[in-house]
């Protein structure tokens, strides 16, 4: 069962333990007000009110769970995002370091050095300029292999299997 057709499955348990319990209180008053409630329906009454106790705790945990995965996800998320920062990063230094040398890149390499640090890319073609000779080489881009990539989709807790298992419910 996935998460999200689990939660919706144990919120109805809980909301039928809780119509349950409200039928059974009004009965209980009723009966009160009559002259006293039959033992069966005080038993009833009690029986109904632990079974949702109990369903209520295992919707907390439940909740937990599912805020645990969430954090999983966006951890992972998160971390996915911080590679590819230090991959460009590296990628930008690696340009740097060619353009120091007096080496040609291709422009649109040139462009997201300058897009990531101006004072790194005038440092760079600073250097480069003291360093021009003919033995410069020809480099292709490094972001080349990326640029028909698209964004990753992003998944979705509730379509995730659900591991945990509900109480037994001996009323539901």
């Amino acid at each position: 069962m996935k998460i999200g057709e689990a939660q919706q499955h144990y919120s109805t348990q809980i909301n039928e333990l809780w119509n349950r319990k409200r039928e059974l209180l009004a009965q209980k008053k009723e009966a009160q007000a009559h002259g006293g409630a039959s033992q069966a329906l005080l038993d009833e009454l009690q029986a109904v009110s632990a079974e949702h106790e109990k369903m209520s705790a295992f919707m907390e945990e439940f909740t937990n769970y599912k805020t645990a995965l969430q954090n999983i996800q966006a951890a992972r998320q998160q971390g996915e995002a911080e590679a590819k920062s230090m991959q460009d990063l590296a990628k930008c230094m690696e340009i740097s370091r060619r353009i120091s040398n007096g080496d040609h890149v291709p422009p649109s390499d040139e462009e997201k050095l300058m897009n990531y640090s101006m004072e790194l890319y005038l440092a760079a073609k600073n250097a480069g300029m003291l360093k021009q000779d003919k033995d410069s080489k020809d480099y292709d881009s490094l972001w080349e292999e990326e640029e028909g990539d698209t964004p990753p989709v992003e998944d979705n807790i509730d379509d995730t299997e659900c591991t945990m298992e509900g109480p037994d419910l001996e009323l539901v």
